[in-house]
């Protein structure tokens, strides 16, 4: 076979999920590439490739031994394969460690703006890779906030542009519709992807997983054994089954296929972190530990394990070791926001207050779940009214009641509610100052504060502002909703429609 052809070859495979072909027909081509762009594209299959067949640390040395080739290649000139590049293996790299995707993703930034520089806005609008490669950006800048879908219609629009990589669009947004929770969304795409190749890689399990997700057991295990039956000697897959078994409380199936997985590949530190956590959940944290403790060994860098421990330890009441793991969580990713939330946490139960808010407030300064602003705010104060100091504690319990709430807030509420009725502790401007500052949701929540609330002037001025809320509820209403649909005599705008 010549260049173009081997090329062509390494696609087909890796599509049908050959794995072990693909990497075979690539190294079985000895001569040197002539076009660099045929080189990139097999040597991508290639790599993707190994995480298939369970050799995850192949796929990052092949990986990133063709972006350095790709960027002295190119003399720093970005092409649409540069970002494919990235798109399919920080999506891989997403699913093991999203920490490191994230820090991927500030070079990815780079790489995208590099792109668009010699590119016109009108030639960036139908260029279905660029855009593909913003919705991918933008999932990985903001997949904590469940809301923002702007990433998915980015990626409809390169859909509808795209044949070339259509299926892998199609399961990108399938998998993003999964990271927000919107699971009938993902499996949609899923199983329509299905539809057009079953042998498209991962796709069975991914419908097996989002299935379990969806509380339909029968069919979760139908396409987890469909996957496992394709890849038995899939470590990833094999760990998904016995996850679910886990999760069904069939704890001896879950045994077995661990076992199974660790004879496969006995030093998968995911697996090790699975079974060994799993274990201690059924009170053999002895046995559990040691399968920790090797995975750690393994890997010192896993806050998986880290973090699994320190939650063990504390369960354990061994305090010291406690704190070390969950500090050591922190050393290892000093941005992540939900270790220092959990170290806080891990201080509130120890009573140590001061130590609490430091990292709370760290915490708030980082990216997190909108559910996580609303505990971490609520919980520093928490430990601000606990040390009474009362101006503190009353702004973050607002800014808890800012943010989108799952929880129940009745705790919240009461402490807010002491703080505005007790005269002595802080003036009434003060108070008022605090409350003026808050606008967004903390206002729809003003019924249940004025319902419990006995200081007069405050709920007067509660009332106030629930009464201008509502004003301008109405009148956003009326821009948004009456106003664009009113028919005006001759297109002229009647001047009494319009609000000063």
């Amino acid at each position: 076979m010549n260049e173009v052809e081997i090329v062509k070859e390494v696609k087909r495979l890796f599509y049908k999920s050959l794995f072990k072909e693909c990497i075979e027909t690539y190294n079985n081509y000895q001569q040197e590439y002539t076009n660099f762009l045929n080189f990139q594209i097999a040597t991508l299959y290639k790599s993707l490739s190994y995480f298939y067949i369970d050799q995850f640390d192949e796929v990052s040395k092949n990986i990133n031994s063709l972006i350095l080739k790709s960027e002295q290649k190119n003399n720093g000139q970005i092409n649409q394969f540069d970002l494919i590049i990235r798109i399919f293996y920080m999506q891989q790299m997403f699913d093991e460690n999203f920490y490191a995707a994230e820090q991927q993703n500030i070079k990815f930034k780079d790489l995208i703006d590099k792109y668009q520089q010699n590119k016109s806005s009108y030639e960036l609008k139908y260029d279905s890779i660029y855009l593909f490669a913003k919705g991918f950006y933008q999932f990985i800048d903001n997949w904590r906030n469940e809301a923002d879908l702007q990433c998915i219609q980015l990626m409809k629009d390169s859909l509808a542009l795209d044949d070339q990589y259509k299926q892998d669009i199609n399961f990108i947004i399938g998998w993003i519709y999964a990271q927000k929770d919107q699971y009938d969304e993902a499996l949609k795409y899923f199983l329509n992807l299905e539809q057009e190749n079953s042998d498209y890689p991962g796709i069975l399990n991914s419908i097996g997983v989002t299935y379990s997700r969806l509380k339909q057991r029968e069919k979760a295990e139908e396409y987890y054994y469909k996957s496992h039956n394709k890849f038995p000697m899939n470590t990833l897959y094999i760990n998904n089954l016995a996850q679910f078994y886990s999760q069904n409380k069939n704890i001896d199936e879950c045994k077995e296929l661990f076992m199974k997985s660790l004879k496969i590949n006995p030093n998968k530190v995911l697996t090790l972190y699975f079974y060994g956590y799993f274990l201690c959940k059924q009170k053999q944290c002895d046995e559990g530990m040691q399968y920790l403790l090797k995975g750690l060994e393994i890997n010192p860098q896993s806050t998986d394990i880290c973090n699994a421990l320190a939650n063990i330890n504390k369960e354990l009441s061994d305090i010291e070791k406690s704190e070390f793991y969950y500090k050591k969580c922190i050393e290892l990713e000093p941005l992540n926001g939900q270790f220092y939330e959990a170290i806080g946490m891990f201080y509130i139960d120890e009573g140590m207050f001061d130590e609490a808010i430091d990292y709370f407030k760290k915490a708030l300064t980082m990216k997190l779940f909108r559910v996580n602003y609303h505990s971490t705010s609520s919980n520093l104060a928490y430990c601000l009214y606990e040390l009474e100091r009362w101006e503190e504690s009353l702004d973050y319990y607002i800014q808890s009641l800012d943010y989108p709430v799952i929880f129940d807030t009745t705790l919240d509420i009461e402490s807010i509610c002491f703080i505005l009725d007790s005269i002595e502790i802080i003036s009434l401007n003060r108070k008022i100052e605090i409350l003026s500052l808050y606008n967004k949701n903390f206002l729809s929540r003003l019924d249940l504060i004025i319902e419990k609330l006995e200081n007069i002037q405050i709920k007067y001025f509660l009332k106030q502002k629930q009464a201008l809320f509502r004003q301008f509820l109405s009148i956003e209403a009326y821009l948004k909703f009456i106003q664009p649909n009113l028919i005006y005599m001759n297109e002229i705008s009647h001047w009494d429609l319009y609000i000063d």
